[in-house]
């Protein structure tokens, strides 16, 4: 069996800000992350439900890394963010 893909939550962040702010249709920008892109949706939904709860004060939400965004996360988000929204 292969191994299952893990990804930052910055990388589902941003993946699904793409999603949200292409013109391209949901299906095209999964394939070109190399998700499904039922799993862009699922993203949505637990993003969507972390906000819900850091409005509701729950003491684990809205946590991030202690060192926030590496520098390779970083250049990945501008190129997939200059790919897809051409800007």
């Amino acid at each position: 069996m292969g191994k299952r893909k893990q990804f930052t939550p910055d990388f589902k962040r941003e993946a699904v800000r793409l999603m949200e702010n292409s013109k391209k249709p949901s299906s095209e920008v999964a394939r070109e992350l190399g998700v499904r892109r039922n799993q862009l949706y699922k993203w949505k939904e637990q993003l969507a439900q972390r906000d819900r709860d850091r409005d509701r004060g729950h003491p684990l939400a809205g946590r991030s890394s202690r060192h926030g965004r590496s520098c390779g996360e970083q250049i990945l988000f501008l190129l997939l963010f200059n790919h897809f929204v051409g800007v």
